[in-house]
């Protein structure tokens, strides 16, 4: 068997052994060790120097190579079958670090994982990048990152984190402590979701998508803003967007348009409210309260604004409440008249029409005869007045019309008999539906209409009257 070198050198200058390879094609090696015995093929060692060192001038190759050439599994507890594997015992320090121009450390695979990082400590983290520089990343490129992933697969990410507790964590002392960005449309910048449909425990915020915290109380646990909508939330079955607070408000929305709303709820359901449905349904606001002598829904405007509503109805029945309705101002009323829905007797009755209590119980008809005691008032919605209120409005199979009882309406008047000046009271005469001037003050007691607002010479027209029946 032939004797190891040994080679001593005591020249700073000098190596102990030194192996040239004079070959000019490849797979000359200047120096070679082999070991069968479970030990290293090539060993190095230093006290105060670098215990293994290799260096190269050509731009295709590389300092220190390490290959494994097995395809078996490492033994259980084993951190075998590595190319290259690094261990320090120094806990300031790292098993292998890697320092350039370029990539400090790269990992490459055409299989696996191109770099992997592993840790048995809870303080520290399996992989750790940072980037020192202060400078504005240049050429738009998105440098300056301490980790940045990147990957041509449509259905992968750049950077992908799962875990037992946080699957991705960002954190920044004057920064956004995470930020997604993307150029498609059909995507999003930042997407969360959660595959359990466990209820949360212990009456933690859990089961969500995307949580926001912030301690901040003049800002937002989750804050959107966008060309479109700010923040928008849907559900195929439960609530699209839910906001719940200790002691702030809920859900909050402001707009500085003067044309939009700060929250606006549509319901886009086609069909009508279930039957035996015993609560208001379908709405696109819905507002409830636990508090005692709070509101489900409040309405209010800005001191001083003397033409904005606290709330605003649209629609064919603008509201509807089930219960009591407490007012504490002024009712509003742009109608001239409080009218009451009454069945209709008789044919071609229409607005301004004057109307007299019908035999049939409860109905009304034309009326036919001068001076009737009967009278009951005139069918609202003539000319340009039209009912403030509508009483007994209800579904029937009989013809029903609003009559005003009170206040101002157009009336159909006959002037025929004598002219009618405004004051003058008026009576039913016997044109079909039609009032006259009372002349009579003897037959007027008991069958006055009103008091003509308007005035007519002769014939026969419609004019605004005050309905004061007596």
């Amino acid at each position: 068997m032939s004797q190891p070198y040994e080679g001593d050198s005591t020249s700073p200058t000098i190596p102990g052994i030194k192996g040239i390879n004079t070959a000019t094609t490849t797979g000359g090696v200047g120096v070679y060790g082999e070991s069968h015995g479970g030990a290293a093929g090539v060993a190095g060692f230093s006290a105060t120097g670098d215990g293994a060192r290799g260096d190269t001038q050509a731009s295709a190759k590389n300092g220190i190579v390490g290959t494994n050439s097995s395809t078996n599994p490492a033994p259980a507890g084993q951190v075998g079958g590595n190319g290259v594997f690094g261990y320090s015992q120094n806990p300031h320090a790292s098993g292998v670090y890697g320092a350039g121009a370029g990539t400090g450390v790269a990992g490459f695979s055409t299989t696996g994982d191109g770099a992997r990082g592993d840790t048995q400590t809870g303080a520290k983290n399996g992989i750790v990048g940072t980037n020192s520089s202060t400078d504005q990343p240049t050429g738009g490129s998105p440098g300056g990152n301490g980790v940045f992933g990147y990957s041509q697969n449509p259905h992968a990410s750049g950077v992908y984190g799962a875990g037992a507790g946080t699957g991705v964590a960002g954190f920044s002392t004057t920064g956004d402590g995470a930020r997604g960005d993307t150029q498609a449309s059909a995507k999003n910048g930042m997407v969360g979701t959660n595959s359990s449909t466990d209820q949360p425990t212990g009456g933690s915020p859990g089961g969500n998508g995307v949580f926001g915290y912030s301690q901040n109380p003049h800002a937002s646990g989750v804050y959107g803003a966008g060309a479109g909508a700010g923040v928008a939330g849907f559900s195929d079955v439960g609530t699209g967007v839910n906001g719940i607070s200790t002691s702030g408000l809920g859900v909050s929305g402001s707009t500085g348009s003067a044309s939009q709303s700060a929250i606006f709820g549509i319901n886009n359901a086609t069909g009508p409210v279930p039957d035996g449905l015993n609560r208001p349904a379908g709405g696109g606001v819905w507002g409830h309260t636990r508090v005692e002598k709070g509101s489900g829904v409040i309405g209010s405007v800005e001191p001083g604004l003397t033409q904005a509503a606290g709330v605003t109805g649209i629609g064919p029945i603008a509201g509807h409440f089930f219960g009591n309705v407490i007012v504490t101002g002024d009712v509003l009323l742009t109608g001239a008249d409080c009218a009451e829905d009454f069945d209709i007797a008789s044919e071609g009755a229409e607005a301004g029409t004057v109307m007299v209590l019908s035999d049939q119980e409860g109905a009304l008809h034309q009326s036919e005869q001068a001076y009737d005691k009967r009278v009951a008032g005139v069918i609202s919605g003539a000319g340009k007045y039209r009912p403030g209120i509508t009483l007994d409005r209800r579904q029937s199979r009989h013809n029903r019309m609003p009559v005003a009882l009170v206040g101002k309406v157009y009336c159909k008047v006959d002037a025929d008999a004598s002219p009618i000046q405004i004051g003058d009271l008026l009576t039913t005469s016997s044109t079909s539906g039609h009032a006259m001037k009372a002349s009579d003050p003897f037959r007027a007691f008991g069958a006055v209409l009103g008091k003509a607002l308007g005035a007519l010479q002769g014939g026969k027209g419609l004019i605004p009257i005050l309905v004061a029946l007596q």
